[in-house]
């Protein structure tokens, strides 16, 4: 059986930018998805809900990102970057799960909005880990 090898070096300073690249991909493919999905909400007959009450949804998971962003930071202070990482990436991912099993639309803005605040909080820390791991010339291009 061979034993777990913890990345160093080089590999470690490629895979930790990658990894975090891809964290922020869900964020904006979730941003964009609910675009996409918006006009299916309008037609679903057990919710019966208005194109206000589906842009106010919308708006629920951009309250929530707004107030991750400002929130993790002090957080990320008092517990490190890594942790808020996976803390952050756990949480948004619980919520988006439960968006697509919500009964109500009531429930489905509150997760909404929930997993915002765990998409909000994981961008910034995941550029802060990022950049950490990167050489000069690495940082200067992203």
């Amino acid at each position: 059986m061979t034993a777990f090898r913890p990345l160093r070096g080089k590999r470690l300073r490629a895979f930790v930018p990658a990894f975090c690249r891809l964290i922020i991909f869900f964020d904006g493919y979730d941003v964009s998805v609910f675009g996409a999905t918006a006009p299916e909400l309008l037609k679903y007959p057990q919710w019966d809900l208005d194109a206000a009450e589906v842009g106010g949804i919308a708006s629920l998971g951009l309250i929530g990102l707004l107030l991750g962003a400002l929130l993790c930071g002090f957080a990320t202070d008092l517990l490190g970057r890594k942790r808020m990482v996976i803390f952050c990436t756990s949480w948004f991912s619980v919520f988006m799960l439960a968006c697509a099993a919500a009964p109500t639309s009531e429930l489905f803005g509150l997760f909404r909005f929930l997993g915002g605040v765990g998409l909000g909080g994981v961008i910034p820390v995941c550029i802060a880990l990022a950049v950490g791991f990167m050489n000069n010339q690495q940082q200067i291009l992203g």
